[in-house]
């Protein structure tokens, strides 16, 4: 008896002291947990994961990917068909003006062949946009803003049909020009207010900054392509061609404009003066340090760099013996 029970003892020891001691695992963290829930067949996952708090996970949970953007997304704004006509007809209007802009400067150079008169022509389309662009927004704020683009479309396209004929039947004197400047730097002067103006009308909150960008960009690209269209037209064709032309272009974006479902005129619960409302809004630039800085920005750019750009028939005509062709 004593003999098998000492065996048996003597057994119990062998496997005791051969059996490692267990290591103390924080609590869902113990290796064996696998073993045991993977043979009961419960999941993996949920046994090894440690607890977490809710922002913990919160942290490691994916994100959901985001709408996906595409090229089309670019000119969505252009799906409002209001937006679509005053795009068009701002590309139809910008690119005649851009297109004036070179055949007026050199059509005045070559009629004087004085680079004073040059400046004098340019600076009366150019001073009104300068001055009367405060006033043209109050007015803005206060009528049917397409109808005031369209005001300024119109004027634009019949003065430069005007031109157009004076120039045909060799009627054309330099000062034409300058009081032609002059009546169109006016209208620009009301007509580009209420154009950015009634934009916020024709789309959605959430489409805004897309049709102001494109807007921009429409611009822009007139003012590259137009003025190489207008020097070989020039040179080709001359310069009552061109502002023929150019007439027209006015004409198709007066056209262009009045498919434009008309928003309503502007609704103010208070009507203050006309200067009181321009001395608020230089009041408000005067406050606001980012819009005058921009402001500043967008100013010395005209002033510094517009001149150039009217003074450029001197230089391709006296400098580089060239002619229109190579001024656009």
């Amino acid at each position: 008896m004593n003999d098998g029970s000492g065996a048996q003892s003597s057994g119990n020891d062998s496997s005791e002291g051969s059996e490692p001691s267990t290591p103390n695992f924080p609590a869902g963290l113990d290796p064996r947990d696998d073993n045991r829930s993977s043979n009961d067949g419960s999941s993996v996952n949920e046994s090894t994961s440690p607890p977490t708090n809710g922002a913990t996970a919160s942290a490691v949970r994916p994100l959901k990917p985001g709408p996906r953007s595409s090229w089309r997304d670019t000119f969505s704004s252009l799906k409002d068909r209001d937006f679509m006509y005053l795009w068009l007809g701002m590309l139809a209007l910008m690119g005649g003006m851009q297109m004036q802009m070179l055949a007026r400067g050199y059509l005045v150079y070559d009629l004087t062949g004085s680079a004073t008169l040059l400046g004098v022509v340019n600076a009366g389309s150019s001073i009104p946009m300068l001055v009367l662009a405060l006033f043209g927004g109050a007015i803005a704020d206060r009528v049917q803003r397409k109808r005031l683009i369209q005001i300024g479309q119109g004027v634009a396209g019949v003065l430069s049909l005007v031109v157009a004929i004076a120039i045909y039947t060799d009627h054309i004197e330099w000062w034409y020009l300058m009081i032609s400047g002059l009546v169109q730097g006016t209208a620009w002067s009301f007509m580009m207010p209420a154009r950015q103006a009634i934009i916020p009308q024709l789309v959605g909150r959430d489409k805004l900054t897309n049709a102001m960008a494109l807007n921009a960009a429409g611009m822009s690209v007139m003012t590259l392509l137009a003025p190489a269209l207008a020097g070989g037209l020039y040179a080709w064709a001359g310069p009552d061609k061109v502002y023929f032309i150019i007439g027209g272009l006015g004409i198709v974006a007066l056209i262009v404009t009045s498919f434009i479902r008309s928003p309503s005129a502007p609704q103010r619960t208070r009507k203050p003066a006309m200067l009181r409302d321009i001395g608020e809004g230089l009041l408000y630039i005067r406050k606001n340090n980012l819009v005058m800085v921009l402001l500043f920005m967008g100013l010395a750019t005209s002033l510094l760099a517009m001149p150039f750009r009217f003074l450029m028939p001197v230089f391709v005509v006296d400098v580089y013996n060239l002619d229109s062709r190579a001024m656009g």
